[in-house]
């Protein structure tokens, strides 16, 4: 009689686990958290990229565009759109200061996508692209913003 107590005892607490692990990655995955973890996305960029005025901009637009796919990936068809001209930017900038630092793109988008459901957002982003691949074109500063 004890043995089955004990059962049963182990089965509610597992399924007590399972509800309150749904309960964290649903509280988690929440927009609100998405668009709240933008300050820290800014905080780091403007950090890393603190001594270079020019890419600092160019690498915020990036991370802008890269926020707008993780809160709306949904739309990505639209976003990618943004995100290949604030790549453009980018490499514009770096193209001018005279620069070859090719793992820029992946820093920023590192820095924006950190964090567990950010990466499941963004991963969703990537998929509803379809594989549909824009012409980036190449380095264009004229695709910076002036924000």
């Amino acid at each position: 009689m004890n043995f089955s107590f004990k059962k049963a005892l182990a089965v509610l607490f597992l399924i007590l686990l399972i509800l309150l692990g749904f309960w964290f990655f649903k509280k988690d995955g929440s927009d609100e958290s998405i668009i709240s973890g933008w300050e820290q996305v800014r905080v780091s960029v403007e950090t890393r990229y603190a001594s270079n005025p020019e890419l600092k901009k160019a690498a915020l637009q990036m991370a802008k565009a890269l926020q707008l796919a993780v809160q709306n990936p949904d739309n990505a068809v639209a976003i990618d759109v943004e995100l290949e001209k604030a790549m453009s930017c980018v490499l514009g900038v770096l193209e001018k200061q005279g620069s070859d630092e090719s793992g820029v793109l992946g820093d920023i988008r590192d820095l924006a996508i950190k964090g567990s459901e950010r990466e499941r957002r963004y991963i969703r982003y990537n998929a509803r692209l379809s594989g549909r691949v824009f012409d980036g074109g190449g380095p264009d500063i004229s695709l910076c913003t002036q924000d």
